[in-house]
């Protein structure tokens, strides 16, 4: 495995009081931020000064994390992992836990009545579970690209995008080294030739030059890789980026597009015909 964060001189083993301490501090660092990935929570360890920035010390996070769930200190929730998945359909116990599941699961297409369409994409799958967060409580997609999204995904975007016909802001979270610039620029590239005529505006929100200045955010070494030419520095993991802080920014791009007037009259609709479903469901099943 190659080293991303360097190496450390060999250095004696933690006393249990230690162990103790570090444990404390990631309780603290995950109950403020949560949920969170493992990254994250070793990136705000290294900048609290609870840890080292090597992987030896990304490994106790990792390890520490998993024992203080086993023990029931934090709950399992705080910590997301947007990299496995389960496929699985819906199902009911009967038609009564399927009528109250429905009428939990309405919502009225928020964008409907925007004048602008909004998309998210995010480089790593690791942080789906930060950003859904947010583009869940908003409607808004969350395309998870994993690096270089194929030809197949792309082209389904672009024809949602074209079938809605308005102008439409897409908004990239991803690091910032060699692949995670070039992501951004290809699904730009990419959904701009599969949507020549849409009005298609693209941002690449995180992480930026000027963010690694302004919030100090820690460095990695540069993979050497046939993207890093012409790429300068060292790199940055967007989980370098406090959840809490990611979650702001996606909620920002989001907000700056929504008609707070229109807002309310769908969520106002949306609470009538919610219960209008309701009691229409009431009766679900039941001899007239």
């Amino acid at each position: 495995m190659a080293e991303l964060y360097g190496s450390s001189p060999v250095k004696a083993r933690r006393t249990q009081q230690e162990i103790n301490s570090l444990k404390l501090g990631l309780v603290d660092i995950v109950e403020a931020e949560q949920p969170m990935t493992v990254r994250g929570v070793f990136y705000r360890s290294v900048a609290a000064g609870l840890i080292a920035k090597t992987d030896p010390s990304y490994k106790v996070i990792s390890r520490l994390l998993l024992q203080l769930r086993r023990d029931g200190v934090i709950p399992y929730s705080w910590i997301t992992d947007g990299t496995r998945w389960q496929i699985k359909p819906r199902s009911f116990n009967g038609m009564e836990d399927a009528r109250i599941a429905m009428v939990r699961m309405f919502r009225r297409a928020l964008w409907n009545d925007q004048d602008a369409y909004v998309e998210v994409f995010a480089e790593k799958d690791a942080i789906a579970g930060i950003l859904s967060a947010v583009t869940s409580e908003w409607d808004v997609p969350l395309n998870v690209v994993r690096g270089f999204a194929s030809e197949t995904f792309l082209w389904s975007v672009a024809q949602d995008i074209i079938a809605i016909d308005k102008p439409t802001y897409l908004y990239h979270f991803g690091d910032h080294d060699p692949s995670g610039l070039l992501s951004a620029q290809d699904v730009e590239r990419r959904l701009r030739g599969f949507a020549p005529d849409a009005d298609i505006h693209f941002k690449r929100v995180a992480v930026t030059t000027a963010q690694i200045t302004k919030w100090k955010l820690l460095t990695r070494p540069t993979k050497t890789s046939t993207h890093h030419r012409g790429f300068e520095g060292e790199s940055v993991e967007i989980d370098a980026i406090s959840a809490t802080r990611l979650r702001q920014l996606v909620t920002d791009c989001i907000e700056r597009h929504i008609d707070p007037d229109r807002l309310d009259r769908v969520r106002g609709v949306e609470a009538v015909e919610r219960q209008s479903l309701e009691i229409a469901l009431a009766t679900w099943g039941k001899p007239a």
